[in-house]
């Protein structure tokens, strides 16, 4: 299950992403993908008719990688997401608990 982090904001994986049924009891209406691969097509078709929004960060999940040059435009993308009262969940492949 996504972990909510703030009011319309969570964090899961692609898993997560994957289970409308979980998207839509959390009224998920905004993906960002961070992952050096976008969402497949057929994902992306079904969000289009959906009616989410989804954006694409191409990093990968290791150390060395320049994620901070990201955060101006996907902190954009979030808070815009959440203004229009959608709730937002980033993702990226794998589960984000490996991290704790």
């Amino acid at each position: 299950m996504p972990v909510q982090v703030l009011e319309n904001l969570f964090i899961g994986c692609l898993d997560n992403v994957e289970n409308r049924d979980t998207m839509a009891a959390l009224g998920v209406r905004a993906i960002l993908t961070v992952d050096s691969k976008p969402l497949g097509k057929v994902i992306q078709a079904v969000d289009a008719v959906c009616e989410m929004t989804y954006k694409h960060v191409p990093v990968l999940d290791v150390d060395t990688e320049d994620i901070l040059s990201h955060l101006a435009h996907t902190n954009q993308y979030i808070e815009e997401s959440r203004s229009q009262e959608k709730a937002v969940i980033v993702h990226w492949l794998e589960n984000f608990f490996h991290m704790f």
